[in-house]
């Protein structure tokens, strides 16, 4: 047989979950700080490393960068920090009485925001008498505003849920749901070629519609005559 020896030590006074956090610029981060019972009536803070500024539990501050709130709980206490700034990253303390430990935080760049209105292929391109189909989508805060499909030579639009005849082509507008509408095109016409908008309320994104030349299918026949060969016998 093989024994181990098993040893139970106390958990720490101060501890937290997750050492390291990040977040985006502008954004916030939530850091929770783990204290033992006997810890309940110390002082705790949240202090950075690099000017030892601390932040006291049950206030809010506003440092030269974000703003810090502390609020307290049985055997935690939280600390948010919202409107981050790249220069908020560093290290940072869970100070509770006379015991420290440390946090590290790092502030990213921004993702991108999704824009409001965007189209699925800028470009589009169909036969002469055939249809072509475009996608407009918008985000949710769009969603009660006005649905267009605009033509940039006039700025002649049809509107969503509506079915239009225009000189040329027969253009109906549908409404996909929360995020989008679907424009179809029928009937395509060499003069239909050009810049169109999808416009949802004030916002407008461009598409660009080439209409090709027809292309007629021909059949040719061809008769294949099989010919016997010619045998000459050659006499001595």
């Amino acid at each position: 047989m093989d024994y181990l020896y098993l040893t139970v030590s106390a958990a720490p006074a101060v501890s937290v979950l997750g050492s390291r956090v990040s977040g985006e610029e502008g954004s916030s981060v939530s850091v929770q700080c783990l204290y033992s019972a006997a810890y309940q009536n110390k002082q705790k803070q949240w202090c950075r490393s690099t000017d030892w500024s601390c932040y006291t539990v049950g206030r809010t501050h506003t440092s030269q960068n974000s703003a810090v709130w502390i609020r307290e709980g049985i055997g935690s206490f939280t600390v948010e920090m919202t409107g981050l700034k790249k220069s908020d990253s560093g290290w940072y303390w869970c100070s509770v009485g006379d015991v420290q430990v440390p946090v590290h935080l790092t502030v990213t760049d921004p993702h991108p925001e999704t824009p409001a209105v965007s189209v699925l292929g800028s470009r589009v391109s169909g036969e002469e008498g055939s249809s072509v189909s475009v996608q407009c989508l918008h985000s949710a805060a769009y969603q009660n505003k006005q649905k267009q499909w605009c033509r940039s030579t006039d700025w002649s639009c049809y509107t969503v849920g509506r079915t239009h005849t225009s000189q040329n082509s027969t253009v109906l507008t549908s409404d996909d749901g929360n995020t989008s509408f679907t424009v179809e095109m029928t009937g395509l016409k060499k003069s239909d070629a050009g810049w169109y908008w999808c416009s949802v309320g004030d916002v407008q994104v461009p598409v660009h519609l080439t209409v090709t030349d027809l292309v007629t299918e021909m059949s040719w026949s061809s008769a294949f005559h099989t010919a016997e060969p010619l045998m000459y016998d050659s006499c001595g």
